[in-house]
């Protein structure tokens, strides 16, 4: 028996090594109790997860083959009762693919774990110290949370528990997209952001043109913005851009093919870059090292920072809260308002970066000490596996080139038809889960903006409500 201990909750994999063991195996017994999914691999080898046993102690382990008889190996296993003596405090990530081969960190206060199982099934390679097991997930049965156990042998026989501590997901109820390539006629073009219709913004460059904003309408429509390079569009198609150079240029509204720039700014003069968002009530965020505001109707309020410096500015939602981050010995992430202001980052270097109608905020934090995770945040449910830039009502999350829905993650290019778009760099999703993002075609060569489109009647898409320009 490898190995040839565990303990009396059972579940731990074993392999039974022997000779001439038939083809059909009818069952292999643990005293009266029953293997659990008995695989033989070879004539020499039966593999399985051990049952619970009701007593500690030896047990004689039976193989039953009919027509070929019966063997026992007499006191091959030995049953442990272990102590609920050990602390497990959190896994990072808490969730992963059902298939399995997250990699994971399980940390709380334990010497070193001599076993970490996620419901009852091992951790896959793992590796341990003091008060930290590293391995990668097993496959698991069924999507939802599993308690994370960790064993000790050292020191005596002892496991703690993190009740419900990881989460199983699965991507079907996630939407399967088709690709609409916006970047036709020119060199190269990029998405930077899309309103609820489905329309988008974004730059486009040719050697004839050079660099110039660009509209591509709900209906396909291109719209020319000139030399207005746009930084976010709104439900009501008003653009908010750049006129000039990103070096000398301000800050101005376009919309039906006139620009002009922010009024009632005062001694506030808003350079390219200074403004950020424009929401559907066409508010805008305006910002510049250590001041932030919210532009309407030609007039600004200040945001509300309870005495703290604007480190940055980002998205923004419909209720004027914008997303971004103080300074206080590092940033730290925010959402500021003009009534009052919220910061998120517990202490840590972060930055929020969208936040929706409900006041749910994403962003990204640096290294946690002491585990050494880097990566997204949903602040309110905790961790997600990759860099966020943009969040709807629904709890869809885009970043790069991942989506995130329900605890699950998945690359875009897996949820296209077809399979010859790989796609990155989204910035935005909307209400109706559609994402503008980049994308390349392998099999056309085409390459620049994209928007997917959720393929009509897919379950999962949920969008009815607004979040973001």
């Amino acid at each position: 028996m490898s190995p040839a201990s565990g303990p009396t909750t059972g579940g731990t994999a074993v392999t039974i090594t022997g000779t001439n063991f038939p083809a059909a195996i009818d069952s292999v017994r643990f005293g009266n109790g029953r293997l659990g999914d008995p695989v033989r691999v070879s004539s020499a080898q039966i593999t399985g997860t051990t049952p619970a046993s009701s007593v500690a102690g030896s047990t004689d382990v039976t193989v039953y083959a009919a027509g070929a008889g019966t063997v026992t190996c007499s006191a091959c296993f030995l049953y442990v009762q272990y102590q609920l003596t050990l602390t497990v405090r959190q896994v990072l990530p808490n969730y992963g693919a059902l298939a399995g081969g997250t990699s994971v960190i399980v940390y709380g206060t334990f010497p070193v774990a001599s076993d970490v199982r996620l419901g009852n099934t091992r951790l896959v390679n793992l590796s341990t110290q003091s008060g930290l097991a590293f391995g990668t997930t097993p496959a698991g049965s069924v999507p939802g949370p599993v308690d994370v156990t960790v064993y000790s042998d050292s020191g005596g026989y002892q496991y703690g528990i993190c009740a419900g501590c990881f989460t199983y997901h699965s991507t079907d109820a996630m939407p399967r997209y088709s690709v609409t390539y916006l970047g036709a006629g020119f060199d190269s073009s990029q998405a930077v952001d899309m309103n609820d219709s489905g329309a988008v913004v974004g730059l486009v460059w040719s050697a004839a043109t050079g660099l110039r904003g660009r509209l591509w309408t709900s209906a396909g429509a291109a719209m020319d913005l000139d030399t207005v390079l746009p930084v976010a569009v709104n439900n009501a198609a008003t653009v908010l851009g750049c006129a000039g150079t990103l070096s000398t240029g301000t800050q101005v509204l376009w919309q039906n093919g006139a620009a002009r720039l922010l009024g009632g700014l005062g001694s506030f003069t808003a350079y390219c870059g200074d403004a950020t968002d424009i929401n559907n009530r066409g508010q805008v965020a305006l910002g510049a090292p250590g001041e932030a505001y919210l532009w309407s109707n030609d007039s600004l309020t200040p945001l509300q920072t309870a005495g703290a410096l604007v480190a940055s500015l980002h998205r923004m939602n419909d209720r004027g809260e914008v997303a971004g981050s103080f300074f206080d010995l590092g940033p730290q992430a925010a959402v500021l308002s003009t009534v009052a202001s919220r910061g998120l980052g517990g202490g840590r270097e972060s930055w929020a970066v969208d936040v929706n109608e409900a006041g749910l905020a994403v962003g990204y934090m640096q290294s946690t000490p002491g585990w050494g995770w880097t990566g997204g945040y949903l602040w309110g449910m905790g961790p997600i596996p990759f860099t966020p830039t943009a969040i709807n009502d629904s709890l869809q999350i885009v970043g790069g080139a991942w989506m995130w829905q329900d605890s699950a993650e998945a690359t875009l290019s897996s949820r296209v038809a077809g399979g010859a778009w790989q796609i990155s760099g989204a910035v935005a999703i909307n209400e109706r889960a559609q994402i503008a993002a980049y994308g390349v075609n392998t099999a056309t060569g085409q390459r620049g903006a994209v928007r997917l489109d959720p393929v009509p009647a897919v379950s999962g898409t949920r969008a009815t409500r607004r979040s973001r320009p």
